[in-house]
């Protein structure tokens, strides 16, 4: 039967201190062997700590060899397969990611990653400058100075003094903006947007958020008239950004019943049609205008 010896032992939680001598606080990580598994399967653990494997059920062994892993830092074993019980401790000071397995049930896997004791970059990591928003015809595009050796950059936007509506992470070296889609937003609304870059994912190294504005124009409109109509009804509409719109009449099944306009609109332009509706029974209808950024809704009946 396995046992481990002169083993300090800690919580998780307590923290570490150092002796005169800098010999390094150890925390005891607990892996338990059943069932053909690790449990947990990955630990996250600092230099110096200690795992524990402890086999409740089976014949098993825990086998981090280089020869088996060559990305391994060093290797490391629990010994010989045995049947449980038996507890057996190793203590890690090199920084890296260690694989290991059972040496008798190779499916059993397991990941132990140390740490590195330094920062791996620039902390605390400096703020994103150079803010900028463009509108465009389908969306906004928000824009910020890269920062050298960033991985990332994390955005979130809400409109003015409300909720947030997303946020998204934005991989990659040294990125530098990102598209909101029109889809997304409200027209003729303002919103605030902020940005953070980091260096880091373990640990987690970021710069502080930093934030913008930009606003949507005003939505494009669709009308007609008369409401209700025997016939013949007059609709128009205007848009707020140049690009393929299309006007359709829908009954309320959603099943569209007629192609008013499909085309290029340009803002600032009143668009004017007539559509007849007398070979549909009598009922509510809706014009739908679909731009590149907006869909708005217009109902109106036809009685006879």
């Amino acid at each position: 039967m396995k046992s481990s010896t002169n083993l300090f032992l800690a919580a998780a939680t307590a923290m570490a201190f150092f002796a005169a001598n800098a010999a390094i606080a150890q925390v005891n990580h607990i892996v338990t062997v059943s069932n053909f598994e690790f449990t947990p399967a990955s630990l996250t653990i600092e230099p110096g700590d200690i795992v524990t494997w402890t086999n409740v059920e089976g014949f098993h062994n825990a086998s981090g060899s280089t020869s088996i892993f060559p990305g391994n830092p060093e290797s490391f074993s629990t010994g010989s397969p045995e049947l449980a019980p038996w507890s057996q401790s190793v203590t890690f000071t090199l920084e890296g990611t260690y694989n290991y397995q059972c040496d008798i049930h190779t499916n059993m896997l397991g990941t132990i990653i140390v740490n590195s004791s330094e920062p791996p970059c620039e902390t605390p990591y400096p703020a994103v400058a150079g803010l900028t928003s463009e509108v465009l015809p389908n969306g906004v595009l928000i824009a910020w100075d890269p920062i050298a050796g960033s991985i990332g950059c994390q955005v979130r936007v809400a409109p003015k003094n409300g909720s947030i509506l997303g946020t998204k992470i934005i991989p990659g070296s040294d990125v530098s903006q990102f598209f909101i889609p029109g889809q997304f937003l409200s027209p003729g609304t303002s919103y605030d947007w902020q940005v953070r870059c980091g260096c880091s994912q373990n640990p987690l190294i970021v710069g502080p958020w930093v934030g913008s504005e930009f606003s949507t124009p005003a939505g494009a409109v669709v009308s007609s008239y008369p409401n209700p109509t025997g016939d013949i009804s007059n609709v128009a509409f205007q848009v707020s950004n140049e690009g393929y719109s299309s006007l359709e009449v829908y009954d309320m099944s959603g099943r569209m019943v007629h192609s008013v306009f499909n085309g290029t609109a340009q803002p600032g332009t009143d668009y004017r049609f007539t559509f007849s509706g007398a070979h549909l029974p009598p009922g509510v209808y809706m014009y739908r205008l679909t731009t590149p950024i907006e869909t708005v809704i217009e109902k109106f009946m036809i009685s006879k």
